[in-house]
C-alpha cells in the first residue's frame, strides 16, 4: 500500500463495516499508535458526517475530548493504491463490550452490568445535552480503553441532530420511516417506523443490557424471506412480549428501567439521573454498594 498521508503506517486491519475498514496504524510523527477509519468508497462523505458530529460533540461549551468518547486526532485522505479515501485517526483502544462478552463465556456479573448501565446512561446523556442521538446503540459500538477500566461510546455515523437550533424547537414527529440502525436493538418505535428521539438511544441500551443478562434476545435467530419481512416479525415480538417476561432473570430495577423509558414522548427530557439512580440502588440491594471494578478487573488481583 502507498500512503498519502505519510505519517501513517498502516500496519494490520482489525475490522470491516458497512461504510469503511478500522486499521491499526503507528503515527511516526507523534510515535504513537492509532486507529484509522477509512471509507472504502471514494465518494462516500459518511466518514465526514462522523468526523463533524465527534467535532461538535467534543468541543461543545469549550469541553475538549469529554472522556465519553476516543480522541478525534485529524481527519483527511490517505491514498491507497490509486484512490485517495476518506480518514479518520482517533485514539486507539481495547475490545468492544460485544468481544468481552465473548472472551467471557457470554456472562457478566450482575454488578458488571450495572456499572455498565451506569456509564452508558451517562455517556448518552452527555450526547443528548449536545443535542445528537447516536441511534445505533448496542454492544459493538461500546469499546474499553487500553487499560480495561472505563468504556466509550463510538461509531456515531448514523448520529443524528434532534433539535433544530435555528428554530429552538425539536426535530418533527414522522412515522414513515426505514429502520436505522441494529433490528436486534432498535426501539419498538423505531421497528415500527417512526422517527427516532432521545428515548430510543435509552430504549435500545434497555435491550443491549438485557441480552448481558440472558444471553440473548426473544426476537434473534428469527428467519424470514425478506429483511422487511424479518423486520416485521421482530418488531411484532417486540411491541406484544410484556416487559416482565422480557425482563426475566434480570433485577427487577430493569423492569422499572423499561417501563419508565417505554413510556416516554417522542418529545420528552429522560431522566437520565432517575435511571442512574435506579441502577445504583440495585447494586446497593444485591450487596453491590461497594463495587467500582468491572469483573475482569477483579480477576486480574
Amino acid at each position: 500500500m502507498t500512503i498519502g498521508m505519510k505519517h501513517l503506517k498502516l500496519i494490520r486491519k482489525v475490522g470491516k463495516g458497512a461504510f469503511g475498514s478500522i486499521f491499526i496504524a503507528k503515527d511516526v510523527k507523534n510515535n504513537r499508535r492509532v486507529a484509522c477509519k477509512i471509507e472504502t468508497k471514494v465518494t462516500s462523505r459518511q466518514l465526514l458526517h462522523e468526523y463533524n458530529i465527534y467535532i461538535l460533540v467534543q468541543t461543545t461549551d469549550n469541553e475538549r475530548n469529554p472522556a465519553i468518547m476516543p480522541k478525534i486526532y485529524e481527519f483527511g485522505r490517505i491514498q491507497i493504491n490509486n484512490d485517495f479515501l476518506n480518514c479518520m485517526v482517533m485514539e486507539l483502544l481495547g475490545v468492544s463490550l460485544e468481544k468481552k462478552f465473548n472472551n467471557l463465556k457470554r456472562r457478566f456479573s450482575d454488578a458488571t452490568i450495572l456499572m455498565i448501565g451506569i456509564r452508558c446512561i451517562e455517556q448518552i446523556k452527555m450526547l443528548h445535552s449536545r443535542n445528537f442521538l447516536h441511534r445505533d446503540i448496542k454492544p459493538e459500538n461500546f469499546m474499553l480503553n487500553r487499560n480495561e477500566d472505563s468504556i466509550y461510546i463510538i461509531d456515531l455515523g448514523l448520529g443524528k441532530k434532534f433539535w433544530d437550533s435555528l428554530h429552538n424547537r425539536h426535530i418533527p414527529f414522522r412515522n414513515d420511516k426505514n429502520l436505522t440502525g441494529t433490528a436486534r436493538y432498535a426501539s419498538v418505535n423505531t421497528a415500527g417506523g417512526c422517527e427516532q428521539g432521545r428515548r430510543d438511544d435509552l430504549e435500545s441500551l434497555g435491550y443491549m443490557l438485557i441480552y448481558f443478562w440472558k444471553g440473548r434476545l426473544p426476537w434473534q435467530g428469527i428467519k424470514a424471506e425478506t429483511r422487511k419481512e424479518k423486520y416485521e416479525k421482530i418488531f411484532k415480538i417486540k411491541s406484544e412480549i410484556k416487559i416482565k417476561e422480557l425482563c426475566e432473570e434480570c433485577p427487577k430495577e430493569m423492569v422499572k428501567y423499561m417501563e419508565a423509558v417505554r413510556m416516554l414522548k417522542f418529545t420528552d427530557y429522560p431522566n437520565y439521573d432517575g435511571y442512574i439512580r435506579l441502577f445504583k440502588e440495585a447494586l446497593k440491594r444485591m450487596g453491590f454498594e461497594d463495587h467500582t471494578k468491572y469483573e475482569w478487573l477483579e480477576e486480574e488481583k
